[in-house]
């Protein structure tokens, strides 16, 4: 490409796409006029498809049928799959109908740090979970009483990001029976 004086007070733009290669590309000025330039580089990037959800959660008990004041034992398995650590994670872990949660177990879950903190309302417990470690599951396990027979479904529970709600994941709900003590 050639520039003149009388063009010195123009800006130019020129397209190098002609010309890039793997590897380093030349720019070689030849004359005695003073240049100056700047480099644009645009491109286009094709985005990747998550296949996997940011955040899994998993509900599982060691049985689903037991008598009247008998205990079973939840297993809630949260995963963050994205790059780096999750930042607060708080889990509404639904309590069966005619449940009741072991606050013993859950006092322990704070006491050897697995959860920053606990509450519970009847309905839920809710697990505050300082953060998650990329691709690393962590499990959360505590004893459920039942109080009364019943058949019932225990309910989905809810996990999401504590400052970006919409990154959430939900488990499966799960069918107990509770009998009579006979």
């Amino acid at each position: 490409m050639t520039f003149t004086s009388d063009q010195s007070d123009v800006t130019q733009r020129v397209d190098v796409t002609a010309w890039l290669r793997d590897g380093a590309l030349d720019l070689v000025f030849e004359g005695d006029l003073a240049v100056s330039y700047q480099l644009e580089l645009s491109g286009y990037r094709v985005r990747q498809v998550e296949d996997k959800p940011a955040l899994a959660l998993e509900l599982t008990y060691d049985h689903a049928t037991l008598s009247v004041d008998d205990a079973i034992t939840a297993r809630l398995t949260a995963r963050y799959q994205r790059p780096g650590a999750s930042g607060m994670v708080l889990i509404s872990a639904a309590i069966p109908p005619g449940f009741d949660p072991s606050s013993e177990d859950l006092q322990a879950l704070v006491s050897r740090g697995d959860i920053a903190k606990y509450t519970t309302d009847g309905k839920e417990v809710r697990l505050y979970v300082d953060r998650l470690k990329q691709d690393v599951p962590k499990a959360f396990e505590y004893h459920l009483r039942a109080r009364f027979p019943v058949k019932a479904i225990a309910p989905a529970s809810r996990a999401y990001l504590y400052y970006q709600p919409e990154i959430s994941a939900e488990s499966k709900a799960v069918p107990l029976i509770v009998a009579a003590r006979g």
